[in-house]
Formats: C-alpha cells, structure tokens, sequence
C-alpha cells in the first residue's frame, strides 16, 4: 500500500469524523490510536480498517466503535483493592498477635481470595492467619486449589503485593507459603465451613461476602445473612460488597468506619451517636479523596440510607446510576431511597430501570 493512498484515506477519514462529532479534525497520532484501539478489539489490520473507513459507504457498525473509542471513558468501578487492604489493616489491628480465623463466601474468582491473603499477610504474621474459602460450585473450587492467578486480577492489586506471587507466561502462581494459608471447600452457602478454628475463638474474626447478597431472593438472602452473622465471633469484622448493606439483614451489627472502608462489627450495644456521626465524616473524606471511586461513594450512600437520610443518599446513588447504568442494584437502592422519601414514581422508574438493567445478563461481578 502506497504513502499516498494511506495519506488520502487518513484525511477522509479526518473529515468524516470532524462532521460527525463537530469538532475540529484529529491530529493524525491521535486518529491512529483509535483505530489500533478499534482494530485490536476487531482483530483485525488497522490499515484494512481505514481503508473501510475511507471507502464509500462505509459501514455504519465500524463507524459507531470508532466514535465510540474517542468518546471520553466513564469513570471506571474502584475495583482495585485500596478498600480491601483498609479492610485488611483494620482487621489486622484489631486483633493483633491473636489468630485471624477468616471465612471468604462466594468469591467472584477464587484468585482474589489469595489477594485478600496477601493483603492480610502484609500486616500479620502468616502463622496467625487462617483463611477458608467457601463456594457452591465445585469448579470455582478446584481453581482455586490451582493457586493460579490471572493478571488482570494482579494488576488491581497494590504494588507490594507482588512478592506472594510468581510469574508464569500471562498467569501469576501463588507462593506455597500464601497458598498453604487458604483452604478451599465446596458447600452451600448457607452451610458454615469445616475449618478448624482455634479453641480460642467461639467464630469468625473476619467473614467476606462481596456481592453475592444483591442477586439472591430476599428470603434467601436473610437466612444467609443470619449465618453470617452467627458466625463471627465477639467484635468479629464482617465485610460486604456494594448493594448488600442492608439493615433489614445486618441491623444487629454495629457499623465500623476505618480509613475508606465500611465494616460490620458484632459488638453488644448500640453505637453512640458521635460515633455515628464520626462514620459520616470518615466516609465523606474518602469520597472528596476520591471523588470518581466507586466503593467509598456505595459505602457513603449506604450508611446514609441505613441511618434514615434518603435524600442525602439519593444525590451518591444518582452519581452512581450515571456512572454505571448498566448495574442494575443501583437502581435497585435508589428505588428504596426514593420511596424512604416518599417520592413513589421517581421510585417505580427506579425500580423499571433495575429491571431493564437486569435483563442482558445480570448485575456485574464485583470483588469477592
């Protein structure tokens, strides 16, 4: 192919864009990165696809990813474990220089449970840690005994947790010392695990369950929570995902605020009011910190709503629909916040705007 022709292609191609997004044609480096962006998830030559750009007509499909690839990209989900490792360090804290007996629930990929290790092990010693991962599926189970680990997941992973695994072409293994702390089993999630806790302990220092309430029938989900609760011990920590919190399942557990993450403690009382007041003003630095991270602005709008203020709740959860439209338990709590408010029709489209979400496939997979 000619200089030449890829020059004419390259400057129609310009022209077309600029006229179709009304703006000023792009600088032909900037044109190339779209195109090897489109081209790469096309699987196919860039130059082939300019060429189809360039032709008369050209099709309409390959013209919507372009535009599409030059549009800004929304703000991406806070997927990348700060609010695990808060969590971690929390827990850790809380109970040093005493055994860390952890319960994981239906993780969304085995490979994060040894990232959880990881990050717990960075603030206690290995032999304090003891970790059980639970799962219904039988082959979420046997990967996870693989110790093997996508790199995708590693690379939302804190830097310094690189030194619990291994290189291995595109996976990452897990070292036998991090792998030896997690035991994987197959059982409902309604059933408590087999591991062997220490005679200390009458449950669960830390249970995870990231994600898996959302999806479950109400019933369902309230027998699960029960367990949950049941199973952790005195001032034991339970972690949620986004959309489980729910004071209807966990309101016999005290909300516990560390440095950007929301936690469920099992302690005897209620919790003050200064203490309540403290979680807001905890929750809200590390949504102003971050103003576009998904989790801190869920945990915020939870707590807000757990407490009674719908509609401080309902500005978080709007900001949360705009950025992801397509998750669908967004619209699911802002349907419950509109209607604490009193609002039924912002809530029924709240409620259909769930349903629409829903109807492709489902919520998306989160953490855990």
């Amino acid at each position: 192919m000619s200089r030449s022709a890829i020059t004419i292609w390259t400057q129609r191609v310009q022209k077309r864009l600029a006229r179709a997004t009304g703006e000023l044609p792009l600088t032909p480096s900037s044109l190339e990165a779209a195109l090897l962006a489109v081209a790469r998830k096309l699987r196919i030559d860039p130059i082939v696809l300019l060429g189809a750009l360039a032709a008369k007509p050209s099709p309409a499909s390959l013209w919507n990813d372009v535009l599409q690839a030059l549009q800004p990209q929304p703000a991406p989900r806070d997927e990348d474990w700060t609010a695990i490792a808060a969590a971690a360090e929390a827990v850790t804290a809380a109970f040093a220089h005493r055994t860390l007996a952890s319960w994981v629930v239906e993780p969304a990929l085995p490979a994060d449970v040894f990232v959880l290790a990881a990050c717990l092990a960075t603030h206690t010693p290995s032999s304090h840690l003891e970790i059980v991962a639970t799962h219904s599926d039988p082959r979420m189970v046997e990967l996870g005994r693989c110790g093997l680990v996508p790199e995708a997941t590693l690379l939302r992973a804190p830097d310094e947790l690189r030194g619990y695994f291994r290189h291995l072409g595109r996976c990452w293994q897990v070292s036998p010392e991090l792998r030896g702390l997690v035991r994987f089993e197959s059982v409902s999630p309604c059933d408590l695990p087999g591991v062997q806790r220490p005679a200390s302990s009458d449950g669960f220092q830390l249970i995870v369950s990231r994600g898996r309430l959302a999806r479950l029938d109400r019933t369902v989900a309230r027998r699960v929570a029960r367990r949950l609760c049941g199973s952790l011990c005195d001032d034991g920590f339970l972690l949620l995902g986004p959309g489980d919190h729910d004071d209807r399942l966990f309101g016999e557990l005290e909300p516990y605020v560390a440095p950007g993450v929301l936690l469920y403690r099992q302690r005897a009382g209620l919790q003050p009011l200064e203490s309540i007041a403290a979680d807001f003003a905890a929750l809200l630095a590390a949504v102003e910190a971050h103003p576009t991270g998904w989790e801190p602005r869920w945990q915020l709008a939870c707590l807000l709503l757990r407490e009674g203020y719908a509609e401080s709740a309902i500005a978080h959860l709007r900001e949360l629909a705009r950025w992801r439209p397509d998750f669908a338990e967004v619209w699911h709590v802002l349907s419950k916040a509109h209607t604490l408010a009193g609002d039924r029709a912002a809530a029924a489209e709240a409620s259909s705007r769930a349903l629409l979400a829903a109807a492709p496939g489902g919520a998306p997979k989160l953490l855990m």
